[in-house]
């Protein structure tokens, strides 16, 4: 019995069972049962792969010859008429186990090979769940190496059923921002062991995740101030870590090696189908630093971070009382909190599209995971009637999570058009009320002007 108990407390086996939960919710959707992986965004990051591997024709005029996967273009035009991929190939790296194993079986079985039937949907939508699982393994290391197993695997558990995790584990399993949570996991790791033992292996993983990361989105290249600021508690600690890291000039050389060679195939790829080898894909889309939407993406009802995350209260929260061992990460933490919040609400659509909540605050919930377990430790540590309460309300955050999941996946909560009455109307309901739309109100969308491709007459 007592083995059969410690079996099923195994770290492994529980998260296990959390991505089995997100398997059964993929299994049980719309989404899946129709097909509906490549869609939006996720038709662009995807498309590198057929392009590539597939049709040879990194042009995609492909898409011109066969109907049958015309839908799936989405491409734009820079000045000359030349079709280019807007995102770049971050997320299509991290598709390609899924995206070569089912390719590799359509073709010993005779299958579809086009590289958009559904075995090649289905295969990119469990190839999250299987990154999320080494993220999540990755993340609870990481946690071991400061808390108790229990505060660990605790933690863990908030982080995917009471953020939008679990959202697009399940329903946008295609999105960048599982693979983002996961690849920062691993990078929060290596770091502290870089830190306590350095070695070039070490330095050399640091790069090559640093590079990807900001393959998948460039601003999450802020992640490198962890970097210096690990256990900077003090100024002098500061110098020490800065001769640490210059004293080992060789390591520091490997990282940028690592990094490089992730970025050369991107470059490369944007010499080959613009004539450049830097080329901004965003057109007329930018940042607005001079007039960030701080508030708006902290505290609006439309997006607002601490509305349909609430949970990153307790985060912040978990940052002040970082006991002995976790008060190295104060500072860093801070640091790219702040980073991260002034560039992502400087984005000319702070509010990031049709989306559930805060997504691009999802990149950082591994370094948030240290300050939310330093919370759950508090709680579990002497409980008294004030722990009782607040563990009362990270439980209601937990099913409001659950549930606003379930508004969004159904429109109860609208994707872009949320207003204060809206959010109050529909709260904890699991019906759309009719009288919605007269709630809603819709933002204001600038679109890329990109010229028309040139006639081939």
């Amino acid at each position: 019995m007592r083995g059969l108990i410690k079996k099923i407390y195994n770290p492994k086996t529980i998260l296990f069972f959390i991505v089995g939960i997100l398997l059964y919710v993929q299994f049980n959707i719309t989404r899946w049962n129709r097909s509906q992986i490549f869609e939006w965004d996720v038709k662009v990051y995807y498309a590198y792969l057929p392009a590539a591997f597939i049709y040879g024709d990194l042009h995609m005029k492909y898409f011109d010859t066969i109907p049958e996967i015309a839908d799936y273009a989405w491409y734009s035009l820079d000045p000359n008429g030349n079709r280019y991929l807007k995102g770049s190939m971050g997320v299509a790296i991290m598709y390609m186990p899924s995206f070569f194993a089912v390719h590799i079986w359509q073709w010993l079985t005779g299958g579809d090979m086009s590289g958009y039937s559904k075995p090649y949907q289905m295969a990119i939508s469990l190839n999250a769940l299987l990154f999320l699982y080494l993220g999540l393994l990755a993340l609870y290391k990481l946690l071991c190496m400061f808390y108790k197993k229990s505060v660990s695997i605790i933690t863990l558990i908030l982080t995917v059923f009471a953020t939008n995790i679990l959202y697009y584990a399940t329903n946008e399993p295609g999105l960048t921002h599982i693979y983002s949570f996961t690849l920062c996991s691993f990078f929060i790791l290596y770091v502290v062991k870089w830190f306590h033992k350095p070695t070039l292996l070490t330095a050399f993983v640091i790069g090559l995740l640093l590079g990807v990361i900001s393959l998948i989105r460039l601003p999450n290249l802020i992640i490198a101030v962890i970097i210096p600021l690990y256990g900077a508690t003090s100024l002098e600690k500061l110098k020490q870590n800065m001769s640490l890291i210059f004293g080992n000039y060789f390591h520091c050389i490997l990282v940028a090696v690592a990094f490089v060679l992730i970025w050369l195939p991107q470059l490369l790829y944007w010499k080959v189908v613009t004539g450049q080898y830097f080329f901004y894909t965003y057109g007329e889309e930018s940042f607005n630093f001079a007039n960030p939407q701080i508030f708006n993406l902290l505290f609006s009802y439309r997006k607002g971070w601490f509305v349909y995350t609430p949970l990153s209260l307790a985060a912040i929260a978990g940052i002040f009382i970082l006991k002995e061992r976790t008060r190295g990460f104060r500072m860093a933490i801070i640091v790219f909190l702040i980073l991260q919040i002034y560039i992502a609400s400087s984005w000319w659509c702070w509010w990031y599209g049709g989306c559930f909540g805060q997504r691009v605050m999802i990149d950082i919930l591994p370094l948030m995971a240290i300050p939310l377990a330093a919370f759950v430790s508090y709680i579990l540590a002497h409980i008294n009637w004030r722990k009782i309460l607040l563990s009362v309300v990270v439980a209601f955050i937990l099913i409001l999570n659950i549930i606003q999941s379930f508004q969004y996946r159904y429109t109860i909560i609208h994707w872009d058009s949320m207003t204060k009455k809206a959010y109050w109307h529909v709260f904890m309901k699991l019906h759309k009320p009719k009288d919605m739309a007269q709630y809603l109100e819709k933002p204001a969308y600038i679109y890329d002007k990109v010229p028309e491709e040139p006639s081939s007459e």
